[in-house]
């Protein structure tokens, strides 16, 4: 059973993110481990933790009036990501 959860981020975001329970809900989601929904203007962005069997990755989808594109990123790598992002994110606040 999914279990939504909403609230604002710092920037006035929405944002809506879901646990997902251990048990399976059908045999497509079985390997989803957790999931986001970020909602910026006309984009909804989903962040899903999933296992495979080469490990655990998050994927990322980006949909714009339906239109999807979707990037794969290593569990192993995410702190690098992050890293990564929050440098940029420190860049664009410099630029305000």
């Amino acid at each position: 059973m999914l279990a939504p959860r909403n609230s604002i981020d710092k920037s006035g975001r929405s944002r809506c993110f879901t646990e997902v329970n251990k048990i399976p809900q059908t045999a497509v989601d079985s390997d989803l481990l957790h999931t986001e929904k970020i909602l910026a203007d006309r984009k909804v962005f989903f962040l899903d933790l999933k296992r495979n069997a080469r490990g655990m990755v998050v994927k990322i989808t980006e949909d714009v009036s339906g239109n999807r594109d979707t990037i794969m990123v290593p569990a192993e790598i995410l702190g690098d990501f992050i890293a990564a992002l929050t440098d940029i994110k420190a860049t664009a606040d410099d630029q305000d």
